[in-house]
């Protein structure tokens, strides 16, 4: 063989040895968080992270920012059983997923087991102009207040 042949024989077993790999969490596979700045228009989803302890429930970001059509991940960090609520001003879009039907304008969401985590998606809906839409997320008596700006497309 030739020494062009090995290095393509070389290349091509790295990558099926890569590809036979399952994705770890945090990886490309992941969604990134989301920002309160706008992301880049090809970012379809994002997560934002719940997270309950004795000191109180938060949410990171406090303004997720994203585009009409994006998907917006809610969710509890891992092995997190407890369900959580989210309660907007108005209607932020739909639900994704395998949830049951919604009502059309629906404003209230409960979060579900998906995994090993609690989790709730919608998808952004879509606007003209800018449209900021504060939200409460409850954990049992537990209530704080952040918000979503939905921008379009």
């Amino acid at each position: 063989m030739s020494n062009r042949m090995w290095v393509c024989v070389a290349v091509l077993g790295g990558l099926v040895a890569c590809s036979s790999h399952p994705v770890s969490p945090g990886s490309a596979a992941d969604p990134p968080r989301c920002t309160d700045t706008l992301p880049a228009s090809d970012i379809a989803r994002v997560y934002v992270e719940v997270t309950s302890s004795p000191a109180g429930t938060v949410v990171v970001p406090e303004w997720c920012t994203v585009r009409s059509g994006t998907e917006v991940v809610w969710r509890m960090t891992a092995d997190m059983r407890q369900t959580f609520e989210l309660d907007f001003t108005e209607s932020p879009g739909t639900l994704s997923g395998a949830y049951l039907r919604m009502a059309a304008g629906q404003k209230r969401f409960t979060s579900r087991q998906v995994g090993d985590r609690q989790e709730l998606t919608i998808i952004a809906k879509p606007v003209v102009a800018a449209s900021r839409i504060p939200y409460e997320v409850r954990i049992g008596d537990t209530v704080v207040d952040p918000g979503i700006k939905i921008m379009p497309r």
